[in-house]
């Protein structure tokens, strides 16, 4: 009984210790949260176009210890007039070139519609004429 004893509260010991590391975490996390909220609530007043490159590394190493959303970090870097990340200019050329393609397919559209020809002879048009839809429409 004494032998269970002594490990029974080596492990209340030990999961103290680990309870008490976490919050100590937390607390740390919650201050360099509450330091980006400060320069959140600040950025309206002041100029964070012109701070340094040590200030934007600072603003870098606040906000991805925030370990923020997606859309709430990309808010915020814009109020603090920081860089997009590498995620996010890819997201942004994702997102063109799915609308070039579909201003693409509309285009072909209208213009088989336009003529009253199929997709794939407007298509042909269209490429031989660089994409021009009134010279495309002509052609046709």
């Amino acid at each position: 009984p004494v032998l269970q004893k002594g490990s029974h509260s080596e492990a209340l010991n030990h999961a103290s210790e680990t309870a008490m590391h976490e919050v100590v975490k937390a607390e740390k996390q919650a201050q360099l949260c509450q330091r980006l909220a400060s320069k959140l609530q600040s950025a309206g007043t002041t100029s964070t176009k012109d701070a340094t490159t040590a200030g934007q590394e600072d603003l870098e190493s606040l906000v991805q210890s925030c370990h923020l959303k997606n859309d709430v970090e990309s808010q915020a870097r814009k109020a603090l007039g920081m860089a997009p990340t590498k995620e996010e200019v890819a997201r942004a050329a994702r997102q063109a070139k799915a609308a070039k393609a579909q201003a693409a397919q509309a285009k072909l559209q209208q213009v088989a519609e336009a003529a009253k020809t199929s997709q794939e002879k407007a298509k042909a048009a269209l490429e031989s004429s660089g994409g021009d839809a009134e010279l495309a429409l002509i052609m046709l």
